[in-house]
């Protein structure tokens, strides 16, 4: 609301100017009327402060939307609040409505809404009417007659809307409303009650038109309209149209509004009364019609919208000036949305040297990486950016550098940190092209985050999930369809982060094929730095020092420095030393500078949980063993990074065994895998646990009851905390030996279960080998050599195991059968490394597991190859070593 002062000797705050006022006399009609208008493309739901000044009992909230000319409106949709201590209908309620309203806002348009009874025999339920005759008939005399009193009410421009809403170029408009109407009317129908109705004839429904209509107010709630019909005083009356409470106060006070009260309504304003009948005035009728007065305000709706922002001429004055599309971008998007840099682009010395570290780029140029000269390019129509990467490699900072130092016409926008609520993906689309048809060169937007927008969303209600997946495709398809548009005056520079629930390697090749229009389209991947490439890690570990701990000394830093190679280099008994360095990695390091100052020897466990604990870990965890059910929208602050991610499932689990009898049900509706990062804190939370011995005991007890998809998986983690010569140990080794005894691999289904049944052998293979029989792990390898299916599955189970994410068996049997279109490069850079690291330090041919790896290797190599990805095969320098493997190993696998 406008904060100006007082104009003087006049009480109240200045009014603000808003572009229209729509008002209801119920917050219900209120509330179902935004709804719909939300629906029809009006955005930025803002709940407007009316409580002060001395005056209560206004709800107000203001919409934005897009007029005929491009520009942005401001719509006020108002009614009493229900704590005002007045009737909520009536002559008192009208007259203190639009007192309040006027005390607030003012405009140049009204417009009143609501649901009326049915007078006349011809009226339908549902039509629209445009009030242009207003009567009110208030109680008998003292003769037994009834009063009349005419409202003044402007008739021209009743009939100019009318027409501007039946004239020609309109006619698609109409049919889409009409069409609107009937699918509302035709879910209506399918009620009894309604049904039987409209057989018997005692209602009927509209077919969708706009007419123009008289009103009559009667002071009370009419039960039986066949009081005022018996009246022969009222004879002139009983062919008018509706009846309510309401609309001759209403036009009533805004005239005298108009002639007195210039401060707070102009001379010229003008209103305009749109009413639908919900019911026929009938008192035995009224609760089977309870359904059409939902039905009346969306046919309400569907004319309001459709005028105000596709016919009406909106007149700007002196005291109002309306943003354009760009404008309204910039103030919802744009700085807003940029991440915060930690040295002035102007100076991207460091950021070139730490980004050449990680990027990979299609880009035939052999000139260093340059961000000024990336942000130079993008002043060529000719041009496009696409930047992927994982959870944590910048792609966003480099965006956001290349943003600062383009001298373009430009705008930013992060789909991420969009208010959907507020202004969803449609407006930003609508307005993007809008912004097109107005710009006159080339303008480049930068678009974060493409991803969210294809992230499905679930809030638990089953119910909704359909709707949310239609709305989330109906997103995808707007933004797809601006790039397409938009391609020839727009340079586009896109993130999309490619390991965010799950890749969609078909959404970027869309991308890709929207936004070239014989544009060069460079693609950068920002990939993890492998921990074994020691110069590498050494200087992005300097890099990163260098630009975010610049407040600190130099001793600090060299402190800092050391302690990160230490705790990067550091290895356990299972090896599973940090394998990637990025972004996210060293923020979190950079959140414990103080403890890489003062102790030696940390881990990256110590480093996750202590951070994990400081960010609500124990409450996460709780409320997910209430819930039942583990799921990252309640992570908080932990769902962004995926070391923290992977640290809670692995509390929820482990939690969970803690009390496994009490727990088993709930342990069976855990459907996610252990992943690589998973398994490694699933590690240290059993090897630090005086509570080992006891859960695998109770496992054991139990593991019957356990699913026969996870039963496995959880012998496999357990066994493998326990020390060898432990007498449960060997229980478990003996049950391993059992389940895969049951196991036939010359007899397994090309089903799901067959799938499930390779995925479950070659797990407890690995542990049999663990363990001194490397019997079964042989055997495995075999069917590797000879058949195609078994090495899917285990690249599948690979790809998925080291991708740092959380995934599902679905998600292995899924990727088995198809590959292409979700292995990413990300994916496939970290099996890379992974494969490269096992091979390398165990070149012994005559092992199962390094044999196995090797077969995972080839696999590997010709899926990519396959799928579009060979061109990263190629820059990770394989083809060469893969020969040597060839001829160390002294096989291939067969085709």
């Amino acid at each position: 609301m406008s904060t100006k002062k007082n104009t003087p000797g006049k009480s109240g705050p200045t009014p603000e100017y808003v572009d229209c006022i729509i008002f209801s006399i119920l917050k219900e009609e209120k509330e179902l009327f935004i709804g719909f208008l939300r629906e029809k493309g009006f955005f930025d739901r803002e709940v407007c402060e009316t409580n002060a000044y001395g005056h209560s009992g206004l709800s107000a909230e203001k919409l934005f939307f897009i007029d005929k000319n491009r520009k942005i409106r401001t719509c006020v949709v108002c009614s009493l609040a229900r704590n005002e201590n007045i009737k909520e209908m009536g002559n008192a309620a009208a007259y203190k409505l639009l007192y309040i309203i006027s005390r607030f806002y003012k405009s140049g348009f009204y417009i009143n809404i609501g649901v009326v009874g049915a007078f006349g025999a011809k009226v339908k339920l549902g039509e629209v009417f445009l009030v242009s005759q207003n009567v009110c008939v208030t109680k008998k005399d003292s003769n037994g007659t009834f009063s009349q009193s005419t409202a003044e009410i402007n008739r021209s421009i009743v009939q100019s809307v009318f027409d501007k809403i039946n004239a020609a170029g309109h006619e698609e408009l109409l049919r889409q409303i009409s069409k609107n109407i009937k699918a509302r009317l035709d879910a209506v129908k399918a009620d009894r009650e309604i049904s039987t109705l409209l057989a018997g004839g005692e209602i009927a429904l509209t077919e969708g038109t706009v007419k123009c209509g008289t009103c009559i107010t009667f002071p009370h709630v009419l039960k039986n309209k066949a009081e005022l019909l018996s009246d022969k005083s009222l004879d002139t009356l009983k062919e008018w149209d509706i009846v309510d409470m309401e609309a001759y106060y209403f036009a009533d006070w805004f005239s005298l509004m108009k002639r007195i009260d210039s401060r707070h309504c102009f001379p010229k304003s003008e209103l305009l009364i749109v009413k639908s009948p919900s019911d026929t005035c009938e008192e035995a009728l009224k609760h089977k019609l309870k359904r059409l007065r939902k039905v009346a305000m969306g046919n309400i709706s569907e004319y309001v919208a459709a005028y105000l922002s596709e016919i009406h001429e909106f007149t700007d004055g002196k005291t109002r000036r309306t943003m354009t599309c760009e404008e309204y971008l910039r103030s919802k998007c744009d700085k807003k949305h940029l991440p915060r840099l930690s040295r002035a682009a102007s100076d991207t010395t460091d950021y070139d040297t730490l980004f050449s570290l990680i990027a990979e780029t299609n880009s035939p140029s052999g000139s260093p990486f340059s961000i000024s000269q990336l942000a130079k390019d993008m002043a060529d129509i000719h041009r496009a950016l696409i930047i992927t990467g994982g959870p944590g490699k910048g792609e966003n900072i480099l965006l956001a550098l290349i943003y600062e130092c383009c001298a373009s016409p430009k705008l930013y926008i992060d789909f991420n940190k969009l208010d959907r609520e507020r202004c969803g993906v449609e407006t930003i689309c609508r307005c993007l092209l809008h912004l097109f048809e107005s710009a006159s060169g080339n303008y480049v937007l930068f678009l974060a985050n493409l991803d969210s927008v294809v992230k499905k969303k679930d809030d638990g209600k089953k119910k909704d999930d359909e709707k949310k997946d239609a709305d989330g495709q109906n997103d995808v398809e707007k933004v797809l369809n601006i790039l397409d548009s938009c391609k020839d005056k727009f340079t586009f520079c896109i993130t999309y982060n490619t390991n965010q629930d799950k890749t969609d390697c078909q959404f970027i090749t869309e991308i890709k094929q929207k936004i070239n229009a014989n544009k060069e389209v460079v693609e950068i991947t920002l990939n993890n730095i492998c921990s074994y490439n020691e110069d590498k890690v050494a200087s992005y570990v300097n890099c990163y020092a260098s630009l975010f701990l610049a407040d600190k000394t130099e001793a600090e830093k060299s402190c800092f420095i050391e302690n990160c190679r230490h705790v990067i280099s550091v290895e356990d008994a299972l090896k599973k030393e940090i394998k990637h360095i990025d972004w996210q990695l060293m923020q979190l390091f950079g959140h414990f500078d103080k403890m890489f100052m003062k102790a030696e020897h940390l881990n990256i466990y110590e480093i996750i949980s202590e951070y994990c604990a400081g960010h609500r870990l124990n409450e996460v965890v709780a409320e997910a063993m209430q819930r039942e059910n583990i799921d990252r929208k309640y992570f908080g602050e932990l769902e962004c990074n995926v070391y923290c991610r992977a640290f809670v499932y692995a509390r929820y689990l482990y939690q969970i065994l803690l009390d496994l009898e009490k727990n088993i049900s709930l342990l069976n509706r855990s459907d996610f895998y252990l992943s690589d990062f998973i398994d490694y804190f699933m590690h240290h939370l059993l090897s630090g646990s005086a509570e080992k011995e006891r859960i695998c005991r109770t496992l054991l007890k139990h593991i019957d009851e356990v699913d026969n998809n996870i039963r496995h998986e959880l012998l496999y983690l357990l066994s493998k905390n326990l020390s060898g010569d432990n007498a449960v140990s060997g229980e478990v080794k003996s049950v391993v030996r059992q389940r895969i005894d049951q196991i036939n691999l010359n007899d397994i289904g090309t089903d799901e279960e067959g799938c499930m049944k390779i995925i479950q052998y070659r797990t407890y293979a690995l542990r049999l080998k663990d363990s001194g029989n490397a019997e079964y792990l042989q055997l495995f390898v075999e069917k590797m050599k000879t058949d195609k299916r078994f090495r899917r599955v285990n690249l599948a189970f690979f790809l998925n195991y080291y991708s740092q994410k959380e995934f599902t068996y679905a998600e292995v049997v899924g990727m088995s059968k198809e590959m292409k279109g979700k292995i990413s490069g990300v994916m496939l850079h970290n099996a890379l490394y992974k494969l490269r690291r096992i091979l390398r330090e165990g070149m012994n041919a005559g092992d199962a597991e390094v044999r196995m790896y090797y077969y995972t290797l080839k696999s590997l190599v010709d899926v990519a190859v396959r799928t579009g990805l060979g061109d990263k095969i190629d820059r990770a320098a394989c083809a060469g070593w893969m020969q040597e493997l060839d001829v160390m190993f002294e096989e291939d696998v067969a085709s």
